[in-house]
């Protein structure tokens, strides 16, 4: 049976009167040669968004740097910081930025210890949002090891969570999960060295309904043989729970909701885009594979919008326009049946990191765009796109490869007004078909044999 999911654009109900958001693409370069590492970015009242990135480049005295940087609601750049390394640690890396409860802003980041071949340091820092004054630093103990943050949340009580990965260089396939609290002041709580499988990759952390955590990443017996897992544990860093995934690799992990999880990612060998949604104690409720794509997908992460629906970003390659990486965004509905698919490319090398969804219905991702890196390296990026996953509602197909129907399927009049005829050919199969509105909200489902 084939599943036919499509966005009806001239049904609207209640749910859909909302502005239509600004939409914006652009690229910054502050300097030379660098491969920039972004954050998710943030919102702030006023149509205000801000986001970090960071980097380094082999040919800069200082080696690496973090960026902030502040835009309004049209993409227009109205202030940046940029902080460099003067020190003998060179690396900034994997920058992640987050807004407090207190509207402050709170960057981790990393950096090396003696040049390019020492540990790196793990740092976290809280700055006000005129990005003007920085309130605390924290500097995490000093190691020969390679400790490189993934993601950073602030708890309920105000406590900073840290996901981080260490590499002990015990051997070629070694990597432990480092679990890292600080207080509201920046003050070291606990750390807690997690090595569940010799190679253990952490990435996504989120805060639970019961005041633990989860953990999610990828790890298995050797870089070659990879899974996705999820791992609940205590505000200590006891673990709780654990549970691989062998369905998915290389997955960003969010909350659904209170007792949903949702899995985002791709699987070796087809790199086709997944979609695993969980339950609370990690059992697998819906298990969803995308196929409908000229080349392999990774999704760094998915998460819930305000609809219902969830939106998932990452990387594409088509080999058909020459380029080696696209920016790549996708909807499905709550149970991860597609709706849409958006790919977007400035240069040699584009993808998408993290989005958050506006308070105007926008969807604004961040990620970089570029050449590769022996021509000159990347920019860091911001495209925000309509609820449509469009840079421009009023000619979405530009620049944009939209999901085709199958030959043996006609839709028409579109747009419609009342009617809506579905047209498929005898003898073609049986297909579900799910028909959505602008929301994505399921208004009907039906399951139909080619009959003519």
């Amino acid at each position: 049976m084939r599943i036919i999911s499509f966005l009806i654009l001239f049904i609207c109900f209640t749910v859909c009167v909302r502005a239509q958001p600004t939409t914006f693409n652009i690229t910054t370069n502050d300097t030379l040669n660098l491969s920039s590492l972004n954050s998710r970015p943030i919102e702030f009242p006023q149509g205000i968004y801000i986001k970090s990135a960071s980097g380094y480049g082999l040919s800069l005295p200082e080696g690496g740097y973090q960026m902030i940087y502040k835009v309004n609601e049209t993409g227009e750049l109205i202030q940046k910081k940029i902080n460099y390394d003067t020190s003998p640690r060179r690396y900034h890396g994997f920058s992640k930025l987050i807004k407090t409860l207190d509207n402050n802003l709170i960057l981790a980041s990393a950096r090396t210890l003696i040049g390019s071949t020492g540990g790196n340091r793990i740092i976290a820092m809280k700055i006000s949002p005129d990005l003007t004054d920085t309130l605390w630093t924290y500097f995490h103990s000093d190691s020969l090891y390679f400790d490189t943050n993934a993601d950073l949340i602030e708890a309920d009580n105000g406590d900073f969570l840290i996901s981080a990965n260490r590499n002990p260089f015990e051997a070629t396939d070694s990597m432990l999960g480092v679990f890292i609290r600080l207080n509201s002041a920046g003050e070291f709580m606990n750390e807690k060295i997690i090595r569940e499988r010799k190679v253990q990759v952490q990435k996504s952390i989120v805060q639970m309904a019961d005041g633990n955590f989860l953990i999610g990443g990828t790890r298995g017996p050797s870089f070659s043989d990879l899974r996705g897992f999820l791992m609940k544990i205590s505000p200590e860093g006891e673990i709780i729970w654990s549970q691989d995934y062998p369905q998915i690799t290389e997955c960003g992990m969010s909350l659904y909701n209170d007792s949903t999880i949702i899995l985002s990612g791709y699987i070796y060998g087809s790199f086709k885009p997944k979609l695993l949604i969980l339950n609370s104690n990690g059992e697998i409720l819906h298990n969803k594979t995308y196929g409908n794509f000229l080349a392999g997908t990774s999704n760094y992460i998915g998460r819930k919008v305000s609809d219902g629906g969830i939106v998932s970003v990452g990387i594409t390659d088509y080999p058909d326009n020459g380029a080696v990486d696209d920016g790549f965004v996708m909807k499905t509905d709550s149970v991860g049946n597609l709706l849409w698919y958006k790919v977007y490319t400035i240069a040699e090398s584009d993808y998408f990191t993290d989005f958050i969804e506006t308070s105007d219905g926008g969807i604004l991702i961040s990620g970089s765009a570029g050449e590769s890196s022996a021509n000159g390296g990347q920019n860091s990026w911001l495209i925000k796109l309509d609820a449509n996953g469009c840079l421009d509602p009023q000619d979405c197909g530009v620049g944009v490869k939209d999901m085709p129907l199958p030959d043996a399927l006609t839709i028409y009049p579109n747009p419609a007004n009342e009617y809506l005829n579905l047209k498929i050919e005898q003898g073609s199969g049986t297909y579900t078909v799910f028909l959505h509105d602008a929301t994505g909200r399921l208004v009907q489902h039906e399951i139909l044999s080619g009959i003519g």
